[in-house]
C-alpha cells in the first residue's frame, strides 16, 4: 500500500510530502519517525491513507 506523509516544517506553512510503500499502518509510522528524525526542523508527521489522516506523529512519538 502507499500511504502519504506530511512532514510539518519549523518556519513553513507548506509541508514536505513522501509517499511511503509499505505494508502496514505501523510500518508507515515507522516510516515516519524516521523522516522527522532526518529533517531538522519537522514538529510533526501526518500519515494518510487515500483522503484519511491514519496517525499523527511527533517528535516525542505517536499522537494518534
Amino acid at each position: 500500500m502507499t500511504y502519504f506523509c506530511f512532514i510539518e516544517l519549523a518556519g513553513s506553512s507548506t509541508p514536505h510530502m513522501e509517499p511511503l510503500d509499505v505494508a502496514s499502518v505501523e510500518d508507515a509510522k515507522a516510516q515516519a519517525q524516521r523522516l522527522l528524525r532526518d529533517h531538522a526542523s519537522a514538529r510533526a508527521a501526518r500519515i494518510y491513507l487515500d483522503e484519511k489522516e491514519v496517525a499523527m506523529l511527533g517528535r516525542e512519538g505517536d499522537r494518534s
